[in-house]
């Protein structure tokens, strides 16, 4: 008697045993997991894209900085110094210059809004953008027209429309995207009144630069020769903007 109550509970016992484990496999099954220890998934784990250095979006995002109305040279030598640069250190005549760059193309003699100058800024460097609505002294003239807060475009007179003076080299050499980052880096060869140098402080010229017919090569046996700067870029509102440019080596 007292041998059949201890089979009927081992029977008990093992039937539970049997129930749990097949309602750990369910839900195993049910949550995508399995009745044991795993590793971890880490959430905040970030992922690095390798971009191509002639990738369009890199290349499209450092001609909107380095380019301006009045301009044929570049902006460059803004970004590329002995220091960090950022946002701050543009004044408004350079910031004006790219925002009316990016509105007119090469048409120039037109007007346009304030509300077009603040909206391309503000998709270039970010919702903070500080500017002054005014007439800047650059050539082509635009006067400020406060009443219709409308920029009105009077005359070129001046202007150069080719450039014919220091053009720096600049060559994207890495580009890679970390989560809301863009993080590119140039090779800088500095052009000071026709001479090359590897310094932004023009301390060390280069003589011994490759050439094409009688233009210098952005070769890479040529831009190793540089300055390497690395640019930052970060995501807002789905499109990226100029946060900074700083001197590596």
């Amino acid at each position: 008697m007292k041998g059949n109550v201890i089979m009927k509970k081992n029977i008990i016992i093992m039937a539970l045993f049997i129930v749990i484990f097949i309602l750990c496999i369910v839900l195993a099954i049910s949550m995508n997991k399995k009745c044991d220890v795993s590793t971890p998934f880490n959430d905040n784990e970030v992922k690095t894209e390798n971009l191509e250095t002639t990738n369009e979006e890199v290349q499209n995002l450092l001609t909107n900085i380095t380019t301006g109305i009045g301009e044929p040279c570049g902006l460059s030598s803004y970004y590329f110094t002995n220091n960090k640069v950022s946002i701050s250190d543009l004044g408004g005549d350079v910031l004006f210059k790219i925002a009316v760059k990016q509105i007119v193309g090469d048409d120039y003699r037109v007007n346009f809004s304030l509300d077009s100058v603040t909206a391309k800024l503000k998709n270039t460097f970010g919702k903070k953008i500080q500017f002054k609505a005014q007439t800047y002294n650059i050539i082509p003239i635009y006067n400020y027209n406060y009443d219709t807060s409308t920029y009105e475009y009077q005359n070129d007179t001046g202007m150069v429309k080719v450039c014919t003076g220091d053009k720096n080299l600049v060559r994207v050499v890495k580009a890679e995207k970390k989560d809301n980052k863009l993080e590119v880096q140039v090779r800088v060869i500095f052009n000071k009144s026709g001479n090359y140098y590897s310094d932004p402080t023009f301390s060390n010229q280069l003589t011994n630069l490759e050439k094409i017919g009688n233009t210098i090569s952005m070769s890479d046996t040529n831009m190793r020769q540089g300055s390497l700067y690395k640019i930052i870029f970060n995501k807002e509102n789905n499109h990226y903007i100029f946060i900074s440019s700083d001197l590596v080596r």
